[in-house]
């Protein structure tokens, strides 16, 4: 899952139709184009490689934060390479949750509860609203959250 509007780097694979084998050495030969929300497609630059000898196959595109600030991204790729599949990818974001969550509970308390054993709930100070679940806490325990939250 990516969060809505920050950087994130999104991974396709390049195989051979016929074999299945990974394609390495083929970003320059790589063109993509990136949807926002079923919207009108960016062209993208070429793609950068991962790691040709220990992940054959493997390319990264680097997504600034305007081009993650959407629900869903699909990203279509193709290779001009005779043979070349890339299957599209669709990632989903937390649809702005985290930086929502975090402007709420940015330096007030929060009480991990002790009744839940699977999941746990954070609950404000005054145990009044859930803040968030976690599924793996301390039960018991309080946390004060003092980064800064980050700009919207």
């Amino acid at each position: 899952m990516l969060i809505r509007g920050r950087p994130a780097t999104v991974l396709i694979y390049a195989y051979d139709l016929d074999t299945g084998a990974p394609v390495s050495g083929d970003a320059a030969n790589i063109s993509a184009a990136l949807s926002l929300d079923g919207g009108e497609a960016e062209a993208l630059a070429a793609p950068a490689e991962v790691d040709a000898a220990a992940l054959p196959g493997w390319y990264a595109y680097a997504l600034d934060a305007d081009q993650t600030d959407a629900d869903v991204l699909l990203l279509a790729a193709a290779s001009s390479t005779s043979g070349v599949t890339i299957d599209p990818v669709v990632e989903r974001s937390d649809h702005g949750l985290i930086r929502r969550l975090h402007a709420l509970a940015w330096g007030t308390k929060h009480i991990v509860d002790l009744a839940a054993p699977a999941v746990r709930r954070v609950r404000d100070e005054a145990d009044q609203a859930d803040l968030m679940t976690l599924t793996s806490a301390v039960a018991g325990t309080t946390h004060t959250i003092t980064p800064a939250p980050p700009s919207p």
